[in-house]
């Protein structure tokens, strides 16, 4: 039960893929927390109930974009499509009974820290009555799992709120609009768009696509899995999880171009000719110029080829760099002074990087804005920890992101790392009450440490393509500097959280640990088998 004071252990914001994960953690490792997950939708999936556009799926082999506690033998594909992924999320939810602990419709609208109580106020709207009820509720920890792309960007362009027709979001899709024997115009050519624009190729009168910059369209690996292939991974879930590593360990490896030494160059340089090979074959020679890269392989995350190309060759398919400058009530306008008949405009330019819904304050009034205006830019310490932010963290946070493997994996990786933190904080037994006499009541990354990790994040991107050396300019950076990759293949990214630096912490404002004895535990169990070692030879 939560501590007396309080109405949850633990309050989390959002039920995609990183708070399932979470919730499944903390009830296996303390099941006596008490948990609420406060969820705006009508139901859970966070990435993948929201983008419901059509041709939506995964480029991640599904073996791996699942959860480690839940695989699934029974994947249709390689790589799976939304509705499948959406399906597997839910039956997820029912079987460890995480919708149970869900409030659905109801959003968080600010959290602030009780410095004298040591909790967190959480300020909820319940969406589901008219007239918007809201409330608080407190607890002793409080989580995000929003994800850094959650909020799509706007529709900047003069003249937008005078349009006739319908503007949307692809991460918003308006199902109620039929495009059948529409003049639509597309505004971005990120993944999504790669995936959505040929089905609507296929329906609509035309379709102009507003591309802002290039992609590397890599040859699509999806194939459909064999009943029998189903049957043997159900039968042999050693087999299974055997190839879910193989896949894992080959996926890692492609971090390795992204270094900026010789063997980086050596294979970046090998691999981009053969992509650009391909892009340029299946592409229509009067796009090459827009379409083919321009820049290294790896400045941006790599993009599947599922029908694009091929649908560049259409009659009624247009791509154009000639920005967009006004929208009519009919019709766009583009710099160059061209004007285009125009029914429906979908919005496919990106999410805003780093922007939360919620208004978080911690210690001292201090905001997460006013926080993160001190380092020019969102950061947290490993992606997880602010100081002056005590029993608070951000789950998918700044800098988790990854451009070559699973998002699941870094999500799970980093859930063990915040329930080593809570397990400082919070009662192992159901029959606890209260805060257990050796329990802290707070738990909090220094300042030194924090610092010094952004200094590590920045060190250690200039090592990679990424870094100014690299000439990339794409959505993971922000005035220069990385905001939302990792910087080092994903095993680094999972010893970290399973080796917790204690020193770089406080409970109750005193040291957590010490530097020395963070060796030792990592030191012992390499002296303890090489002992046995030992031993067995002599």
């Amino acid at each position: 039960m939560a501590p007396q004071g309080t109405d949850f252990d633990v309050v989390l914001v959002g039920s995609g893929m990183s708070g399932m994960a979470l919730t499944y953690l903390i009830n296996k490792r303390l099941p006596a927390a008490k948990i609420c997950i406060l969820e705006r939708e009508g139901s859970v999936g966070g990435t993948w109930h929201l983008n419901s556009y059509p041709g939506a799926g995964c480029d991640v082999p599904s073996h791996l974009y699942s959860f480690s506690f839940a695989q699934n033998p029974n994947w249709s594909r390689f790589m799976s499509k939304r509705d499948e992924i959406a399906a597997y999320q839910k039956d997820v939810a029912r079987r460890f009974n995480i919708d149970q602990q869900i409030r659905f419709n109801h959003g968080c609208n600010n959290a602030k820290w009780d410095e004298a109580e040591k909790i967190w106020r959480v300020n909820v709207t319940d969406y589901a009555k008219d007239s918007g009820n809201q409330y608080e509720l407190t607890a002793r920890a409080f989580v995000t799992a929003a994800g850094a792309l959650h909020l799509p960007n706007d529709c900047d362009i003069k003249g937008a709120e005078n349009f006739k027709g319908d503007i949307f979001h692809s991460a918003r899709w308006n199902h109620k609009v039929d495009l059948t024997g529409k003049n639509v115009v597309v505004i971005g050519n990120g993944c999504s768009a790669t995936q959505f624009v040929p089905i609507l190729a296929e329906k609509s009168k035309h379709v102009r696509q507003f591309v802002r910059s290039m992609h590397y369209l890599m040859p699509n690996p999806d194939f459909n899995y064999s009943d029998k292939t189903k049957r043997r991974f159900s039968r042999l879930p050693l087999l299974m999880k055997f190839y879910r590593l193989v896949l894992a360990a080959f996926m890692d490896l492609a971090f390795t171009p992204f270094w900026a030494n010789r063997l980086g160059k050596t294979l970046r340089a090998d691999y981009q000719k053969k992509i650009r090979g391909y892009i340029s074959a299946k592409c229509p020679e009067k796009y090459r110029d827009i379409i083919v890269p321009d820049f290294q392989i790896g400045c941006k995350r790599r993009v599947m080829d599922t029908g694009y190309l091929e649908c560049l060759s259409r009659d009624n398919v247009d791509v154009t760099r000639d920005g967009l400058v006004e929208i009519k009530e009919h019709s766009v306008v583009t710099k160059s002074g061209k004007e285009y008949p125009c029914d429906a405009i979908v919005l496919a330019n990106g999410f805003k990087v780093g922007k939360f819904e919620v208004d978080i304050t911690g210690r001292y009034g201090e905001t997460l804005e006013k926080h993160w205006d001190k380092y020019g830019r969102v950061e947290a310490y490993f992606s997880t920890c602010l100081n002056n932010f005590p029993n608070f963290f951000l789950s998918m946070g700044p800098n988790s992101g990854t451009g070559h493997y699973s998002y699941i994996f870094t999500s799970e990786c980093q859930n063990e790392f915040i329930v080593q933190m809570l397990e400082q904080i919070l009662p192992r037994r159901r029959s606890a009450v209260g805060t257990p006499a050796n329990k802290a009541k707070t738990i909090e990354v220094t300042r030194k440490a924090e610092d010094d990790d952004v200094r590590w994040i920045d060190e250690q991107t200039e090592k990679t393509i990424v870094g100014r050396s690299g000439g990339c300019n794409a959505w993971y950076t922000k005035d220069g500097k990385n905001v939302a990759l990792y910087p080092h293949y994903q095993m680094h990214f999972w010893y970290r959280a399973a080796n917790p630096k204690w020193h770089h912490f406080t409970l109750n404002d005193k040291p957590a640990g010490t530097w020395l004895g963070g060796w030792v535990k990592t030191l012992l169990p390499v002296a303890g088998a090489a002992a046995i070692a030992a031993t067995i030879a002599a």
